[in-house]
């Protein structure tokens, strides 16, 4: 199995490229051996909106854009074992409160950063 990852900064190409490698791909050999296209989860969508949008790709059976938790499920199927139960927003939160405790670090947002503000029941001190 060939991994390659295509890194750089935003508005360089990457996703660009990487459509039209899969594009490619697709085109030249429609039966060939599966491809992983790993992306945030919120763009997994957009994704294959825009591989099927210029005409080129009719459609596809081997490709699979996968998000990070739907690769770890996509894995585990492949190794026919069962996924453990993942994490949930709590869970990853205790978890992060943990490891900054252990690290001795404190977590500053300047307020334009902060998406919601932080409350005493869910982030207090060391």
């Amino acid at each position: 199995m060939l991994v390659r990852f295509l890194l750089g900064p935003a508005g360089s190409g990457k996703t660009c490229r990487c459509l039209a490698e899969v594009g490619r791909a697709l085109a030249a050999h429609p039966d060939g051996p599966p491809l992983v296209f790993l992306a945030p989860k919120q763009a997994t969508f957009q994704l294959e909106r825009q591989l099927l949008a210029d005409g080129e790709v009719k459609g596809y059976t081997r490709l699979q854009i996968l998000s990070f938790d739907r690769l770890a499920t996509f894995i585990f199927d492949q190794l026919q074992l069962t996924t453990p139960p993942l994490l949930s927003a709590e869970g990853r939160l205790m978890v992060l409160r943990a490891i900054c405790c252990a690290m001795r670090m404190s977590c500053i947002c300047s307020s334009r950063a902060r998406v919601a503000p932080v409350s005493p029941s869910n982030w207090l001190p060391c």
